[in-house]
C-alpha cells in the first residue's frame, strides 16, 4: 500500500534539509524497524507541517507513515518554531537565528492576517446589525448582532529589540544581529549559512566585500583615469595608434575554467576561460594588437603549463618570434591534486618579439616573487614581478599594453615606472578596483 501524498507546508520547508548521510540513516531505520508511531507526521490543512524528513524517508521506502492533525486553530509557523528551537541541531547560532527569525516573522504576519479576517467578519456583523428592524422603543426585533472587538495576539506586538528577539529565538544577541545583517543583504548567503555550506564569518566577509566593490564602482564613476577602459578589448584596441606599444604584457584567460576550490568565498568565474574560448580569444587579441606594436616590441603572455604549446603556436601563427619561456617561482604551492602530483609552485610566461628588440636589463629566466592575496582578483599577479618584466623590456616613456587588465596590476606597475599604459577590463567590479588604484 502506497503512502498518501501530501505537499509540504511553507513553515516546514523553512527549516534546513537533513544532510544526505543522516537521511540515508533515517531511511535505513524505517526500512528495518518500520515507522515509529510515537513520532507521527503532523498535518495542517492537508499539508505536512512537521516531520518532513520522516515522511519523505517513509515514502522512499514504501512505508506508510503515521499521521496526526495539528491542533485546531494553531499558528502553523509558531508551532514549527516552538517544536524546533530547542531540539534541532543547528550548524551555528546565526543559522538558528535566521531560520527561527523567518518563522517568527511569518508567524507575526499569519497572526495579523487572521486578525484582519476576524475584523472583517466583525465589521460585516456590525453592518448587518445596523440594518436590523427595531421596535418603537428602539430595541431589536431579533437578537442583536454586537460588533466584537477582538484584541490582536501578543505576537503582532512583538518588540523588535534584539534583546527581546534573542530571547524569543533562544540565541545570543550577537548571533541575532549578524543573522539580521546577512539576511538583509543576501538571501542566497543566508540560505547557504542555514545549509551549513559556509560559516557566518564567510557570509559577512562576502557581503562586506560586495559593498566595498559597489562603493568602488560608484567612486570610479567620478575618477578620471586615462587609458584604462571598461569593456571588451575589441572595442578599445582599435583606438590605439599603430606602432605605439613597446610591450604587450598580459595575463589572459588560461583555458582551464579556473575556480579555486580552496576558498569558501568565491570570485565570479573568469570570462572566456574554457579551453576553446580562451585560445580563440588569445588568437584574435594578438591579431588585433599586432599592428599596434612598434617595429621592435616585446610580448609577454602568462599561461598555464597545459596550454603553453597552444599559446606558443598562436603567437608564432601571428608572425611573432618566440624567444623563450620564463618561469615565475612562487613562495608557496597551489592546491592541485593532493595525492597524484607534485605540488605546483610556478607559472609560465611565454616571451615573444616583433622585430628585433633588445633587453635593457638581462634577467634570468626564473623569476622569484611572492604571491599576492586573491581578495581583489583570483589570479592577480604581484607588482614586483610585473616591474621586473617592465624594467627588462622598456624604458621610461614607452607604452605598456594589457588587454586583460583585471584590477590593473600591470598598469599600476607601468605608471610607477613612468611608462605609459593602455588597458581593458570586461568586469565592472575589477575595473572599478583598478581605477581606484590608478587614480
Amino acid at each position: 500500500m502506497s503512502a498518501p501524498v501530501y505537499e509540504l507546508h511553507q513553515a516546514c520547508v523553512t527549516l534546513p534539509k537533513m544532510d544526505a548521510e543522516e537521511f540515508t540513516a533515517l531511511r535505513a531505520s524505517i526500512r528495518e524497524r518500520g515507522f515509529d508511531p510515537l513520532h507521527p507526521v503532523i498535518l495542517f490543512e492537508g499539508q505536512v507541517l512537521d516531520g518532513r524528513h520522516r515522511y519523505e524517508a517513509a515514502v522512499a521506502e514504501g512505508v506508510t507513515p503515521v499521521f496526526v492533525d495539528a491542533p485546531e486553530g494553531i499558528d502553523p509557523y509558531g508551532f514549527v518554531k516552538r517544536e524546533h528551537e530547542a531540539r534541532r541541531s543547528w550548524p551555528n547560532q546565526e543559522a538558528k537565528a535566521i531560520v527561527l527569525g523567518r518563522l517568527l516573522q511569518a508567524s507575526t504576519e499569519w497572526a495579523a492576517e487572521a486578525e484582519a479576517r476576524k475584523a472583517a467578519a466583525n465589521a460585516a456583523r456590525a453592518e448587518a446589525a445596523k440594518a436590523q428592524e427595531r421596535r418603537e422603543d428602539g430595541t431589536f426585533n431579533t437578537k442583536p448582532v454586537v460588533e466584537q472587538i477582538v484584541p490582536l495576539p501578543d505576537e503582532v506586538h512583538v518588540h523588535r529589540g534584539r534583546e527581546v528577539k534573542a530571547e524569543q529565538l533562544g540565541c545570543n544577541r550577537g548571533a541575532v544581529q549578524r543573522a539580521e545583517f546577512i539576511e538583509r543583504h543576501s538571501q542566497e548567503l543566508a540560505d547557504r549559512v542555514v545549509a551549513g555550506e559556509i560559516t557566518p564569518a564567510i557570509a559577512l566577509k562576502e557581503i562586506r566585500k560586495a559593498k566595498r566593490a559597489q562603493a568602488r564602482i560608484e567612486n570610479a564613476k567620478d575618477a578620471e583615469v586615462e587609458n584604462f577602459h571598461l569593456g571588451n578589448w575589441r572595442d578599445h584596441i582599435p583606438t590605439l595608434p599603430d606602432g605605439s606599444v613597446r610591450l604587450l604584457l598580459t595575463d589572459p584567460p588560461y583555458g582551464i575554467d579556473y575556480q579555486s576550490n580552496y576558498r569558501q568565498e568565491r570570485h565570479a568565474p573568469i570570462e572566456n576561460d574554457g579551453q576553446t574560448d580562451a585560445m580563440r580569444e588569445l588568437e584574435e587579441c594578438i591579431a588585433a594588437c599586432l599592428p599596434k606594436l612598434a617595429g621592435d616590441a616585446h610580448v609577454l603572455v602568462f599561461c598555464h603549463w597545459r596550454r603553453e604549446p597552444e599559446v606558443r603556436s598562436r603567437l608564432e601563427a601571428a608572425g611573432l618570434a618566440v624567444k623563450g619561456l620564463l618561469v615565475w617561482e612562487k613562495n608557496n604551492t597551489s592546491m592541485g591534486d593532493l595525492r597524484g602530483t607534485f605540488a605546483p609552485k610556478h607559472e609560465l610566461i611565454v616571451h615573444a618579439v616583433k622585430g628585433t628588440p633588445e633587453l635593457y636589463v638581462r634577467k634570468p629566466d626564473v623569476l622569484h616573487a611572492d604571491r599576492v592575496p586573491t581578495d581583489d582578483h583570483p589570479t592577480e599577479k604581484p607588482a614586483a614581478l610585473l616591474r621586473e618584466l617592465i624594467e627588462a623590456t622598456t624604458v621610461a616613456g614607452d607604452t605598456v599594453l594589457d588587454p586583460f587588465a583585471g584590477v590593473a596590476s600591470t598598469l599600476v606597475a607601468a605608471k610607477d615606472m613612468e611608462r605609459g599604459y593602455f588597458g581593458c577590463e570586461i568586469s565592472p567590479e575589477y575595473h572599478a578596483t583598478g581605477r581606484g588604484r590608478l587614480a
